[in-house]
């Protein structure tokens, strides 16, 4: 967070933190809060960490709500806002870009829509969570608001029920977009032999191993991918402009440290370097991709990269998380061992939030995002559970072709695309609250948002 407001706001960015770590909020009583059904106890241990003990679950949802804004109110306002497409009303023009990537998506919208559709228990969390989050906020005078809306000059509005489903779609963007993915298999499969292709692109590999069900690809055996014949061919290296003629790699679980560093770090960069041979090969394929298609959807990925690491949701260096098990079997106590490990920015502040929750239908304790209620990663009495991400191909493009009068063509005819415009707002100085309105054009056909653009050719974004 505190590196989102250093490119934002510069210097800035060390009175926000000096300022932070100086200013504590007023303690407050459980005694104080309104529209509770009965007592709710709220202990700190030496971290400061809350140990909510409430007797029904809409008090807890509540007493959460309040005492996770007393402690990151402006975190969760810019998770929502840059979810919602709404950080350059704070931040200016240097953070436009940025929101025209989550306006396209039109998280807001879905979320309204999801929002109907939660199950009654569901629905009343985060009703009662929003509850708590704005009885805090009710509480703050220009005194004893948290320093970093006193430095920005805005106040946090209330948070509603669909904010927490808002900050919900962009985390599950953080974990699964791959669309970008599709490009550059595109023209890998255009540049190179069809062998190195699939060598490259398998999603099974001889050293997995099955847990369920049967792998569809068939997989040469390990002795057969290591005879002389196919050891002699280019050996494509990753992030790098050469394609040189030696050994296979023979270990890929070496391979990453055997990588010289400078080469680790351009295969870091999100600048698609497109080699000679790739370049000549881009008109033979299929949608007749451009090096400035390519170009393009490069630069909106490391904006999107950038966006996301900002505020804790992506960190490329970090990307494999993972979880342990291990029997009981094996354990002094007869007990099974779990250690999760998700693998996300180390962020100030962190991105994610500590609790202890009890009622008498539950007692958990874990992590989870700051403006959202319950228990994401943690344990109760009984069994601990972690979550790591598969990546999962959940996106496709589109390529999209459009006639002169602004119609897409479909397998039944012409049809008009949804065109919302999409108003952003603007600050113009950090020094003043003012801002200015910018629109966005977002066009949407049956297969999804135009997410890039080459020209004449859109590509429509599908998002399963």
């Amino acid at each position: 967070m505190l590196t989102l407001i250093q490119r934002l706001f510069g210097r800035l960015a060390l009175f926000v933190l000096i300022a932070g770590t100086t200013v504590a909020q007023a303690p407050q009583k459980a005694s104080d809060l309104p529209d509770l059904k009965a007592s709710v106890l709220v202990r700190r241990d030496a971290r400061a960490i809350p140990y909510i003990d409430a007797k029904n679950d809409e008090d807890l949802y509540f007493v959460q709500g309040f005492v996770t804004a007393s402690d990151r109110l402006w975190q969760m306002d810019i998770l929502r806002r840059r979810a919602r497409g709404e950080t350059a009303e704070i931040f200016g023009r240097a953070a436009l870009e940025d929101d025209k990537i989550w306006r396209r998506y039109g998280f807001a919208v879905i979320a309204e829509e999801n929002l109907k559709t939660l199950a009654p228990e569901m629905r009343s969390a985060l009703d009662r969570y929003a509850a708590g989050v704005n009885a805090y906020i009710a509480t703050l005078t220009p005194e004893t608001m948290p320093v970093e809306f006193k430095i920005l000059q805005y106040s946090p509005r209330e948070w509603k029920a669909v904010d927490t489903i808002v900050v919900g779609k962009i985390l599950a963007e953080a974990l699964s977009s791959t669309w970008y993915q599709d490009l550059q298999r595109a023209a890998a499969m255009a540049a190179l032999p069809p062998d190195k292709f699939r060598d490259l692109t398998n999603q099974v590999t001889p050293y997995d191993v099955v847990l369920f069900g049967k792998d569809a690809p068939v997989i040469e055996p390990r002795a057969q991918m290591q005879k002389p014949a196919r050891k002699q061919g280019r050996n494509i290296q990753l992030g790098n402009n050469k394609a040189e003629t030696g050994a296979a790699l023979t270990d890929f679980r070496t391979s990453a440290q055997q990588m010289p560093k400078p080469a680790r770090e351009q295969g870091r960069n999100r600048t698609l370097s497109i080699k000679p041979s790739l370049t000549r090969a881009l008109p033979h394929v299929g949608t007749h991709l451009s090096p400035q298609l390519l170009a393009t959807a490069s630069q909106q990925m490391a904006t999107r990269d950038r966006s996301l690491a900002e505020i804790g949701l992506y960190a490329e260096d970090l990307a494999a998380s993972n979880n342990w098990v291990i029997s009981g079997k094996l354990t002094a106590d007869g007990k099974p061992l779990l250690a999760n490990d998700p693998h996300l920015a180390a962020t100030a502040p962190g991105i994610w939030y500590m609790a202890h929750l009890a009622t008498p239908s539950m007692r958990v304790a874990g992590v989870t995002f700051p403006g959202v209620p319950g228990i994401v990663l943690g344990h109760n009495e009984h069994f601990a559970w972690g979550a790591t991400n598969v990546g999962p191909d959940v996106q496709d493009l589109y390529l999209e072709t459009f006639n002169a009068e602004g119609k897409y063509k479909t397998p039944t005819g012409w049809e008009s695309p949804i065109v919302r415009k999409e108003e952003i707002k603007v600050r113009l100085t950090p020094l003043k609250p003012d801002t200015e309105t910018t629109t966005l054009e977002v066009v949407e056909t049956r297969n999804g948002v135009i997410n890039v653009e080459d020209g004449a050719k859109k590509y429509a974004l599908k998002w399963t």
